[in-house]
């Protein structure tokens, strides 16, 4: 491992480890990037799901600008690449449990405390930190000893998270809360419901709730 901040790291070892994986999309590797503070006295770290919808990623403003901020702050934060389309929401939450197994097995080289990692997320960042805070298990019984750690965040925090909003206004049509947005472009309700992994056929409107 490379415990340089800064320096971004494949989660899995080679390709053939990687869960649902496809030659194909080979551009798609997932990765996490440390943003190490030498001011973190407490131990504690965020790992950083930034949006995009599933279908892209907003690496920079809504990941490393997030992580230099906690960083300039005392507070240790890693930035997460996870996969998108074509890539369903199964390939991006094994990435998200993969990272926070670990930053807990390397925790002691990190300086971090294994009971003090938290995830968090915008947009479908913030859908994939509840996804997260919700199916994570506390080691697998097969794969590398990474596998075989806690992959449960020890906090959550979703902001603006991406959420279907389950109404059936039609037989095969759904209603998507995408909150905050503006300028949605066609498709997008449907494109968010595939990659959330709600069963194809439907259709979806989009719905933005306005300001309080």
């Amino acid at each position: 491992m490379d415990i340089n901040s800064h320096a971004r790291i494949s989660l899995w070892k080679t390709t053939g480890h990687i869960p649902y994986y496809d030659s194909s999309t080979a551009a798609q590797i997932p990765t996490l990037t440390p943003y190490l503070s030498s001011r973190n006295t407490t131990g504690g770290c965020v790992i950083i799901c930034p949006g995009g919808g599933y279908g892209s990623i907003a690496y920079e403003y809504e990941g490393v600008d997030i992580a230099k901020y906690f960083m300039a702050r005392g507070i240790s934060a890693f930035v997460l690449k996870y996969r998108v389309a074509p890539y369903d929401y199964h390939a991006a939450l094994s990435d998200v449990m993969r990272a926070i197994r670990y930053v807990r097995y390397y925790a002691g080289d990190y300086g971090i405390d294994p009971e003090k990692i938290a995830i968090m997320g915008f947009s479908a960042g913030g859908h994939l930190a509840c996804m997260a805070a919700e199916h994570f298990d506390y080691g697998k019984e097969m794969g590398d000893a990474i596998d075989k750690t806690s992959s449960r965040p020890n906090a959550a925090v979703a902001l603006l998270p991406g959420r279907i909003h389950v109404q059936q206004i039609h037989p095969r049509r759904l209603k998507v809360q995408l909150p905050g947005r503006r300028g949605i472009r066609p498709g997008a309700g449907e494109a968010f419901l595939g990659r959330a992994g709600c069963p194809s056929g439907y259709t979806a409107d989009v719905c933005i709730p306005l300001p309080a």
